[in-house]
Parts: C-alpha cells; sequence; structure tokens
C-alpha cells in the first residue's frame, strides 16, 4: 500500500532523527501540505535529459517519444525514474510503455 502525507505532524514521531548523509523522501499531491519542503518540477528539457539519461541514450534523437512521457508523467522526477526503470526492464520502447501506463493508470494511481 502506498500512502501520501499531507501533514508532517500526524507522522513526525515515526521520521528516523536527521543527520549528515541522512535523508528522508516525503511525497504528496496535496498542494495545501504545510512544513514540507516544496521542490520545483524540472522544466521540459532537464526531465527529457533525466529520462534518456537513466535509459543511456541520446536526448536529441529520442526527443518526441521522450517529450510525450515526461508530459504525461507530469515532469514529476520519480515517476521518471520509474518510467525509465519501466522501459529498460519491461517494455524496451517509450510507445509500448505509453501505452501500458494510459491504460493502468488509474489502476496505478489507486
Amino acid at each position: 500500500m502506498v500512502s501520501t502525507i499531507d501533514d508532517i505532524a500526524v507522522v513526525k514521531r515515526y521520521l528516523p532523527d536527521r543527520g549528515p548523509n541522512q535523508h528522508t523522501l516525503i511525497s504528496t499531491r496535496n498542494p495545501n501540505a504545510h512544513s514540507i519542503l516544496q521542490v520545483p518540477l524540472p522544466e521540459t528539457e532537464q526531465s527529457i535529459k533525466m529520462l534518456c539519461h537513466l535509459l543511456g541514450m541520446d536526448p536529441e534523437s529520442h526527443r518526441i517519444p521522450s517529450n510525450a512521457v515526461v508530459e504525461e508523467l507530469k515532469h514529476l522526477p520519480l515517476a521518471i525514474e520509474q518510467a525509465a526503470s519501466y522501459v529498460w526492464h519491461i517494455t524496451r520502447g517509450f510507445a509500448i510503455y505509453l501505452a501500458e501506463y494510459r491504460c493502468r493508470r488509474p489502476e496505478l494511481h489507486r
């Protein structure tokens, strides 16, 4: 089960201690969440480069299909990383990934 945290106070006592080289990633889709660092989403060019870098591909030669993926994923870095892994290990192509993602999106977001 995956859940998001909208109010950090609810889980603060469960979070690990902070220290050097220790990081905790908390995600939420709630734009009104308080006390959580907001990181701006990467621009299209950065998103394409990230996706292609993770796959060892040249961004210029894969611009159109990689752009379709990052736009579909709304430039969310974690989603891009997971898409790259899925393409690498399962589909080996952006078109198949997009077709499967679009078909299964409601199930995946549930």
